[in-house]
């Protein structure tokens, strides 16, 4: 699954993954949506996927501990909490210890150091882009460059919507970038809105008070042949649209027109003869 959780993948996997993907799948989710500023959104989804399964929270413990700080900065925690909160101040030393392992900014000046991560962020991707824009973010908001700071969550926050791979407690296990996040300045980046989260919210608790329900069941159970076979059809030329032939990529179909009765016919005569034919 994307590191950035479309709901529609998130839903797939609800109904039908083993819980402990559930878990981590979910809490996912509900940090993406604590980043975007939707924190009330994120600990209502939250309390229901723990209602499903307390899963082990050291699978995401850094996401955890990130909502641990928003949770502290709003007094907003959800009602129940499966795991204990860890101090504060011990989460941000590790997350600073975390993000600045390396030396080559060291004993050069602020601006020369930031100078430096933003370029370096622009020739970065992947996992060495997030914590560079990590980095750059803490620094700035550490030595009081608040729209240094903005500026720079907004280039961690392009680097997430391109499905990088990250570590989204590094930019929340801290007090002062949590609270810019807690503002929404990254809910356009992310095309998210209160509306949006509240739908999107309406639908994943459903499914997962309906996965407590019923189990575990499969993606595509309720559909007919027909309908399953036009959907793996459509996945499938999504996938890798040179594989197939022109006419099937703009039907959207990988299905053949059915054989005539008589050639049915004809086929089975064939392989009635042949089998007359086989001698032991």
């Amino acid at each position: 699954m994307k590191k950035f959780i479309e709901t529609e993948n998130l839903l797939k996997s609800i109904k039908a993954d083993d819980l402990d993907t559930v878990y981590n799948h979910t809490t996912d989710k509900a940090a993406e949506w604590a980043v975007s500023g939707y924190l009330e959104h994120a600990n209502n989804l939250l309390q229901d996927l723990w209602n499903l399964h307390a899963g082990d929270p050291g699978n995401v413990r850094r996401q955890l501990e990130g909502l641990r700080i928003m949770w502290a900065l709003t007094n907003k925690f959800p009602s129940t909490i499966p795991f204990e909160l860890r101090d504060i101040e011990e989460i941000e030393q590790e997350n600073v210890n975390e993000t600045f392992f390396n030396s080559q900014y060291e004993n050069r000046s602020l601006s020369d150091m930031l100078n430096q991560l933003e370029k370096d962020i622009q020739n970065a991707s992947g996992f060495n882009y997030c914590v560079l824009a990590t980095r750059a973010v803490l620094l700035s908001l550490e030595n009081d460059l608040v729209e240094d700071g903005k500026k720079f969550i907004q280039c961690w926050g392009a680097g997430y919507m391109l499905d990088y791979n990250y570590m989204v407690g590094y930019l929340t296990r801290n007090r002062k970038s949590s609270a810019l996040l807690l503002e929404g300045i990254l809910a356009p980046t992310f095309e998210l809105t209160n509306e949006k989260c509240q739908f999107e919210y309406g639908e994943l608790s459903a499914a997962l008070k309906k996965r407590k329900e019923e189990g575990r069941t499969l993606i595509y159970g309720g559909l007919s042949w027909r309908k399953l076979l036009e959907k793996i059809s459509v996945l499938a030329i999504k996938e890798d649209p040179e594989l197939y032939a022109e006419d099937m990529t703009t039907s959207k179909w990988l299905g053949n027109d059915p054989a005539f009765e008589e050639d049915i016919l004809t086929a089975e005569r064939r392989i009635e003869r042949g089998r007359g034919n086989t001698t032991d």
